[in-house]
């Protein structure tokens, strides 16, 4: 996906919101990348923004990798629960990324093609 959004961490200050770019998403879990260093098991909430409102999802990191090129860590997240909005918001992502790489490139540009005419 590559969207940059925030994750939020529960602390002893309040909700804490750790700006995170994510890798991807599943019905189950997700991945995502960020520099700060979190816990694995510790819990987190994630908003995401859809058509129809904002999809409220919680989790818990069950993987931590750090990536020395990206100075960063890669984690893997499992979400409490399956969510049918995340399932539509998931399924509708996928369509338009497949209509966009099946669309001719002069058409996304907004550039028409002319037919070709064989004499």
């Amino acid at each position: 996906m590559g969207e940059e959004m925030p994750i939020y961490l529960n602390t002893a200050e309040g909700p804490k919101a750790v700006s995170v770019r994510i890798k991807d998403i599943s019905e189950t879990g997700i991945g995502f990348i960020t520099r700060e260093e979190i816990d694995v098991e510790r819990t987190f909430r994630l908003k995401i923004k859809d058509l129809k409102g904002v999809i409220n999802l919680n989790g818990v990191i069950v993987r931590r990798e750090y990536l020395e090129a990206l100075a960063s860590f890669l984690y893997g997240g499992k979400f409490h629960e399956k969510s049918e909005q995340l399932s539509r918001f998931i399924a509708r992502k996928q369509s338009e990324a497949l209509r966009k790489k099946n669309e001719p490139v002069a058409l996304r540009s907004g550039s028409r093609i002319k037919p070709r005419v064989d004499k």
